[in-house]
């Protein structure tokens, strides 16, 4: 284990004696994940923890909605994840299949921390939507 490696892996492994550690980094990472992954509302100890995105249709994605879901994410992002600073987010379309039209949406997140009194880039990719899976075949 790495010296800088002080903050708790998610998910927690109770199998062990000790529980994983990760680095500060890793540990934004994480989290910004979460808040990306979380309906807006859906933690009943804070009723807007979360990000809109969720109560939004994908199917028609479109450059007008490209900017409102960057906001949504920023301000998810901005409003829970402190140890990030100057947070900006790109959504891009990642095609799976592109013969069949089928993409993915990415939230490219960046930012700037601080750690050991520098700062420091921070950068995640993050799949929050893509294409069910119906019997073994995308939809």
């Amino acid at each position: 284990m790495n010296h800088e490696d002080k903050y708790l892996k998610i998910p927690l492994n109770l199998t062990h004696e000790s529980l994983d550690k990760i680095s500060l980094r890793e540990s934004i990472s994480q989290f910004v994940g979460i808040i990306i992954g979380s309906r807006f509302g859906s933690f009943p100890f804070d009723p807007v923890f979360g990000c809109r995105i969720w109560d939004r249709e994908y199917t028609y994605f479109s450059i007008e909605s490209q900017a409102e879901f960057r906001g949504f994410l920023r301000n998810a992002i901005s409003a829970y994840e402190k140890r990030l600073k100057n947070v900006s987010v790109n959504i891009t379309q990642a095609f799976i299949a592109p013969h069949r039209n089928k993409a993915s949406l990415v939230a490219q997140v960046k930012g700037i921390y601080m750690e050991d009194g520098e700062e420091r880039s921070f950068e995640g990719e993050y799949v929050f939507w893509q294409p069910r899976w119906q019997g073994g075949r995308q939809r």
